[in-house]
């Protein structure tokens, strides 16, 4: 296999990537969101939660950020 050939099968694993980190942080800010609408505060349990999620959405956040740059970066490289 050539370069090009190679930096053509990595893009194409990124941003398949990058479509599953999508879908997880749209879940993630619809379940964060939904927990912050319920307005439950007085319960544990769903302050538990929220804070799992709340760090989950961020976790989530770099790993999509990071992904994104690699797929910018792979394809300034290729365009070479």
């Amino acid at each position: 296999m050539t370069e090009k050939e190679i930096l053509k099968k990595d893009i194409e694993i990124e941003l398949e990537l990058f479509k599953i980190y999508s879908l997880f942080l749209v879940g993630l800010i619809t379940g964060v969101a939904g927990l912050l609408l319920k307005n439950d505060n007085g319960n544990p349990f769903t302050k538990g939660l929220l804070f799992i999620g709340i760090f989950f959405l961020l976790s989530m956040g770099v790993i999509f950020l990071r992904s994104f740059f690699k797929i910018r970066k792979l394809r300034k490289q290729f365009k070479k």
